[in-house]
């Protein structure tokens, strides 16, 4: 059973690394008590791996059912941070209806 289970590869993706790097590593949750952490030890390129991480799975699967619900997590967390991007972004547009008294001083100018 053990020669045919593999290695849980978490969330190696690329797009969750700005995520890591800029929780160092380590994602609380709003109580402020660890939920995933990032690992570079049984996976060559890192990932992102939740406290409750089986580490083994069965020949046929990917990641453990706990790294994928926390995979669902992630990707909201990457939504939010390109949603505020792109609010940044269209409230300096010219034709954007931000009231002025709103804008920091380099959006006034535009």
């Amino acid at each position: 059973e053990i020669d045919s289970s593999f290695i849980c590869v978490g969330n190696p993706d690329e797009k969750y690394s700005c995520l890591a790097s800029a929780r160092k590593g380590l994602f609380l949750d709003a109580e402020g008590s660890s939920k995933a952490y990032q690992e570079s030890k049984l996976v060559s390129e890192g990932t992102i791996r939740c406290n409750s991480c089986h580490l083994i799975v069965p020949k046929r699967s990917q990641r453990c059912r706990e790294c994928s619900q926390y995979r669902k997590i992630l990707n909201a967390m990457l939504f939010r941070i390109s949603g505020k991007e792109d609010a940044d972004a269209d409230r300096s547009n010219p034709s954007s209806h931000t009231n002025y008294r709103y804008l920091n001083t380099p959006e006034k100018s535009q």
